[in-house]
């Protein structure tokens, strides 16, 4: 597996010299080096696939969707649709604004073409035209999709704060973003950076109002709204803010999701935000 992600790396993210503008309220502008985008890219490639090619396109058993790519991205059918965040639309949309040349039977408004999981098997293993048109789409565009992830990362500290209508609510916000995301000598921090588009690539910004059980949400911002400013550990405070944070829409979601058989897993990924860069001794 490890060979199979060295290979991947190497083959599609090595050529994107990949330099993203990350804005805070300050208005500070901050670039995200290759190697920091790399470390990313790898994290949440592990994190949604676990490395296998095979995984690059998905359809749990537990879930009335589709997920694809690098950051497995939900694709609704016509009938079937969910409360949560449709990425994949978007992510089209960024392809064409990047000229990446799409099937011709794909755009932004195209819907997923099977409605249950099993017609998408059946595609699958039939290698159908329109799985291998998506499979080899995706598997050529990893670097835009290091980008494009990246690049919400970027826009969700504005989205959160407009949300926001109390001013020292959004001041609790920015403080507890910028915790997370500077070292204290005031670099960026690389660990601080992928919690933050691991999580909002994982559970949205938490602005949306459909994500929310009895009122509750669980994104970014709640995570944030949480979280222990005052810590000499950031990426600990927030990993403990987001295992609360899930706690609570476990317990508030509907019985018959029975969402307790996902917590351990969530909270394995939620660790590798601290626990991984003590085992890697990185900033």
């Amino acid at each position: 597996m490890e060979r199979l992600l060295r290979r991947i790396t190497y083959r599609f993210l090595l050529p994107l010299a990949l330099t993203t503008l990350l804005y805070s309220e300050q208005a500070q502008d901050i670039q995200i080096t290759y190697d920091q985008s790399d470390l990313i890219a790898n994290k949440v490639w592990k994190n949604e696939t676990g490395g296998d090619l095979d995984y690059l396109i998905f359809w749990s058993a537990n879930e009335p969707f589709l997920s694809l790519g690098l950051a497995h991205f939900l694709w609704y059918g016509e009938k079937n649709r969910s409360r949560y965040q449709e990425m994949f639309p978007k992510l089209v949309e960024y392809f064409s604004q990047h000229n990446v040349r799409l099937p011709a039977w794909l755009n932004a408004k195209t819907v997923c073409p099977w409605e249950n999981r099993d017609e998408f098997l059946k595609a699958k293993e039939d290698k159908a035209p329109k799985y291998q048109d998506l499979h080899n789409l995706l598997v050529r565009t990893m670097p835009i999709q290091v980008d494009f992830i990246v690049e919400r990362m970027r826009k969700s500290l504005p989205v959160m704060l407009t949300s926001l209508e109390n001013e020292a609510a959004r001041q609790k916000v920015t403080r507890a973003f910028e915790h997370i995301l500077y070292l204290p000598n005031g670099r960026l921090s690389t660990w601080g950076v992928y919690a933050i588009v691991d999580y909002v690539n994982f559970k949205g910004e938490g602005t949306s109002p459909d994500e929310r059980y009895q009122g509750e949400g669980w994104g970014l911002l709640q995570v944030l709204q949480k979280m222990d400013t005052e810590t000499d550990n950031p990426q600990k405070a927030f990993a403990d803010a987001a295992k609360k944070v899930l706690a609570k829409r476990i317990r508030r979601s509907p019985p018959e999701r029975n969402e307790t058989q996902w917590q351990e897993g969530w909270f394995s990924r939620i660790d590798s935000y601290y626990k991984s860069r003590v085992r890697n001794h990185a900033p």
